[in-house]
């Protein structure tokens, strides 16, 4: 039987590059991380600065690239604009 681990390096930034990602950067990384452990993935590093964020997660197969990133970017958005 063979085994299979799939890790991606994610990249995104802020609209045009602006930075508006300030000082709660380490309570938006837990918010991230939180949100990956409902999804099932596992984030391994995540780490940024004002205007990008970088994680590494081992995605299962039996969740969506698309659908992990889309969750991930949405709802870290939503958590900032709050």
């Amino acid at each position: 039987m063979a085994l299979w681990r799939l890790y991606y390096h994610l990249v995104w930034g802020t609209k045009a590059g602006q930075g508006l990602i300030t000082c709660e950067r380490e309570s938006l990384y837990s918010y991230v991380i939180g949100k990956g452990d409902i999804l099932v993935t596992i984030i391994h590093a995540i780490r940024g600065i004002e205007n990008y964020i970088d994680l590494v997660a081992f995605i299962p197969r039996t969740v969506s690239i698309a659908d992990f990133v889309e969750n991930i970017k949405g709802s870290s958005s939503h958590q900032l604009n709050e």
